[in-house]
């Protein structure tokens, strides 16, 4: 039976090889209740363009994307705000495998 020590130590290695893979934002989706008014002011600002409208969802072009979605109940406080984060570096290695 393997000790304490080593368990916490290649557990530790585990979650440091999981952790270690390289993230980039894909998009970044705000909750707000006029997803086509936003839309204006963000192409303006950043000087991009409507990639597609949905209706209660905005798609706007750029990288990372920007997505705007209708919420049908008012928020009281800061809107929410999403970041889908993709990997970069390809699948996830055990412990051990060749780097």
């Amino acid at each position: 039976m393997k000790s304490a020590a080593y368990r916490a130590a290649r557990l530790s290695v585990l979650l440091v090889t999981v952790c270690a893979m390289a993230l980039s934002i894909g998009m970044v989706t705000i909750d707000c209740s006029e997803p086509q008014s936003l839309a204006r002011f963000w192409t303006a600002a950043l000087g991009t363009m409507v990639a597609g409208d949905y209706g209660e969802f905005v798609l706007l072009a750029g990288t990372p994307a920007l997505g705007l979605q209708k919420v049908s109940e008012p928020r009281a406080g800061k809107n929410g705000c999403i970041w889908t984060c993709i990997p970069t570096t390809g699948r996830p290695r055990s412990p051990g495998s060749p780097h």
